[in-house]
Order: structure tokens, then sequence, then C-alpha cells
């Protein structure tokens, strides 16, 4: 490896540490380190130093900024679609080309803002008229940032209603996980899971109300995403979710 000396620590090297584009490439290998690749824990933090040594010297306005994005928001934890000039400004193209992608991620990123402004206020609405978030004060009320996971995954600019439904489920995910957390009691959670093995409210009414609307925001979500799957591909999936969800919890 380039960067590293004859004792196989990382050393800086003229003409390879210095060279921007060659740390930014380490850097970004470095994030798909998986536990006890120290090799690669190693080239994040030689790498990290380095570029952060590099914002106090470089004089480009326009590559400083890159340099920051990359630090900030590498490109394997980051939604590239959301941020096209990270991506782009790596590139090893000519200005044209570049010019020419950009002007086409600009393009798609006017198209798809409404659908996704549209896609979050559906969200929030649901997200609202649940009442959730009134019932449970100190649980997270985030449904715009929930929403982020299914726009990472249903990338079609087709998939609109997927992606609403989508969010849904994993909304109810951060829910269930601060009613364990914060607010249920040992016997209210023991009711709650097995009002939920059981699939029906009923024999559970001790539980409290803000229990009883996830059960049946659940319920109504596993029966919406069925009802999709039925209509789009004629198989009724509604058993496998209704097991599924128990193992979950």
């Amino acid at each position: 490896m380039g960067f590293k000396g004859e004792d196989g620590e990382f050393k800086s090297k003229d003409g390879v540490s210095n060279d921007t584009k060659v740390v930014l490439a380490l850097y970004e290998a470095s994030h798909l380190s998986m536990e006890g690749e120290d090799i690669l824990h190693e080239a994040a933090v030689f790498s990290s130093q380095h570029l952060n040594a590099y914002l106090i010297s470089l004089e480009d306005a326009e590559h400083a900024v890159m340099v920051k994005n990359f630090l900030q928001n590498p490109q394997h934890k980051m939604l590239a679609r959301f941020t096209p000039e990270n991506v782009l400004h790596f590139l090893d193209v000519g200005n044209t080309w570049r010019n020419l992608l950009q002007e086409l991620a600009f393009f798609e990123s006017a198209l798809l803002e409404p659908i996704h402004k549209h896609e979050i206020l559906q969200v929030a609405k649901w997200w609202k008229d649940l009442g959730l978030s009134n019932e449970m004060k100190s649980s997270r009320d985030q449904p715009q940032k929930w929403h982020m996971w299914s726009m990472a995954v249903l990338r079609d600019p087709t998939w609109s209603r997927h992606r609403i439904l989508l969010s849904k489920p994993i909304s109810l995910v951060y829910a269930v996980d601060d009613i364990f957390d914060l607010h249920g009691t040992i016997p209210q959670l023991t009711l709650f899971t097995q009002a939920i093995n059981r699939w029906e409210i009923c024999g559970a009414e001790e539980l409290p109300n803000y229990m009883r609307i996830c059960f049946i925001a659940i319920q109504d979500t596993t029966d919406g995403i069925s009802r999709m799957v039925y209509q789009e591909y004629g198989w009724d999936p509604a058993e496998i979710l209704r097991n599924e969800v128990p193992s979950k919890l």
C-alpha cells in the first residue's frame, strides 16, 4: 500500500498523501470496514487527519467545501441522489462532462422534489392523525426523518405510494421501541405483547390508550400492505406478516 512505510504503519509520503483525491479515496474505502479490520480503521484515522489538515491550508474554496462535505457525509453513508455535488466532484472526468452530469442531477432533483414533498406531507399527516405523539410526549416525533429510510431503499420515482406505505411500519418500529423503553410497565408490556401475539385487542382493556392506538395502527398498516401486494401481484401476504410482527418485538 502506497500509504504504508516499511514498518507497516501509515505514513505521509510526498506525492501520495498530498494528493487530495487519493486521500479521499482511502477515506471512502475505510468506511467499508467491518469489526476487526484494523487496517481499515487505521486508514480512517490517517485519512481523516490529513483531510482535516488540508482544510486549513486549501486556498480553493470550492475544493475545501468538497473535502468538508466528504468528511461529514462519506459516500457509503449518505444518499448520493440528495448530495450530487459531492459525487460529481469526485468523478475523474473533464469539466464538460461534469457540467452535463451536474445539470442532469439538478434536473432530476427538480422532478423529484415535489414528489418527495407530497410523500412527506402524507406521512406527517398520517402520523399526526394517529395521535401517538400527543399520547407519548417524551417519544420521538420525526416522521420526516423516518421517511428517509423509504426514500433510500425505494428509489424509483414511480414508487411514491410504496414509499408512503413503507414509512408507516418504520415509524411504528420507533413507536414500539419508545413504548418499551420509556413508557410501559412490565405488566402493560406483557399484555401489549400478548395482544399482538393473538392479533386482537380484545381482553386488553387495561392497556393505556397509546398502546391501543399503536396496536390498531400496526394492524391497519399490515392490512394496508397486504392489500397493496394482493392488488399488484395477486398474492395475499397477510398471514405471513401477522406471524412476523410478534417475532420483531
